[in-house]
C-alpha cells in the first residue's frame, strides 16, 4: 500500500482494504497514513474521514452531504495544484442503505475522475470494485479472517486492476505475518503532522 501510495505520479488512485470486522483494517489504514504523510507525497495534506461513525450519529443522508462538502473543500481550496489523500473508513455503511448506489458506485468514482490530485484509500467489509475506468488504477488488500486465535492472519495484495485472485501476490512476499495491533486513533492523529487532519 506504502509503495502505490509514495508514487509521486499518483497511478494507483483508489485502495481498498477489506475483511471482516475487527481485524485491523482502520489501524491499517493510520498506520499507511502516518508512513506517508511524513514524506510529503500529499503536499495538500491527508484527511482521514470516520463514515462509520457520522452515519451512525447523524444518519445515511447526512453523511452523503458531509462527504460532497469534504471534497468540495478541498477542490475549492486547492484547485489541482495539491495532492491529497483521503481516508474513507468504514463505506461499507452505505451497503445497506438507498446511498450505496449513489456514494460507492457514482460519487467516488466521480470524485477520482473530477480531481486528479485525489487518491483515496477505503476500508470496506467487503471488496469493492468500482466501474472500471481508464483515468485510475485500483488496488485491492483483502485481509483473511484468524480463524482461531492461534493461527496468523494473512495479508494478501490483490491485484491493480479489480481482479480479485491470488495469481497477482507480489513475489517473494512473508504473507504469513502475526497480526499486531496498531497504536489507537488518538495516538495516530497526535503523530500526525499538521496537513493531516482526522475527522
Amino acid at each position: 500500500i506504502c509503495y502505490r501510495l509514495l508514487d509521486p505520479l499518483h497511478h494507483t488512485r483508489f485502495i481498498d482494504i477489506h475483511g471482516p470486522p475487527g481485524i485491523g483494517k482502520t489501524q491499517l489504514a493510520l498506520a499507511v497514513t502516518q508512513y506517508v504523510s511524513f514524506r510529503g507525497t500529499f503536499d495538500g495534506g491527508i484527511r482521514v474521514l470516520h463514515v462509520k461513525d457520522v452515519v451512525e450519529r447523524k444518519g445515511a443522508q447526512h453523511t452523503v452531504v458531509w462527504l460532497q462538502r469534504m471534497f468540495m473543500d478541498i477542490k475549492d481550496n486547492s484547485g489541482r495544484a495539491k495532492s491529497f489523500l483521503v481516508v474513507l473508513d468504514g463505506v461499507e455503511v452505505f451497503f445497506h442503505t438507498p446511498y450505496h448506489a449513489v456514494v460507492v458506485l457514482d460519487f467516488v468514482p466521480a470524485i477520482l475522475n473530477e480531481m486528479p490530485n485525489v487518491t483515496i484509500v477505503a476500508t470496506t467489509l467487503q471488496a469493492v470494485a468500482l466501474s472500471s475506468s481508464p483515468s485510475f488504477k485500483q488496488f485491492h488488500v483483502g485481509l483473511d479472517s484468524n480463524p482461531g486465535g492461534l493461527f496468523t492472519v494473512h495479508f494478501h495484495a490483490l491485484s491493480s486492476d479489480s481482479s480479485l485472485d491470488d495469481t497477482t501476490r507480489l513475489p517473494h512476499e512473508n504473507y504469513d505475518t502475526a497480526h499486531e495491533p496498531a497504536s489507537p486513533t488518538n495516538a495516530v492523529a497526535a503523530a500526525a503532522p499538521t496537513n493531516c487532519c482526522i475527522m
